[in-house]
């Protein structure tokens, strides 16, 4: 629900503001998903599968 929130005030900034003042905000969403994940679901945070070698 917030990230919902926080994602329609983003699209919003994005037609009140240039895109490269914008742009950073959209980072920082991910890294704050990430940390209310852990806060509030109490989940680890992971490092994505893409980032790490295959096995083989």
């Amino acid at each position: 629900m917030f990230s919902t929130a926080g994602h329609h005030l983003l699209v919003l900034a994005y037609g009140r503001a240039p895109a490269s003042q914008v742009t950073p905000f959209l980072c920082f969403q991910l890294i704050f998903a990430a940390l209310g994940g852990r806060l509030v679901a109490h989940r680890p945070i992971q490092v994505a599968a893409a980032a790490r070698p295959a096995k083989a």
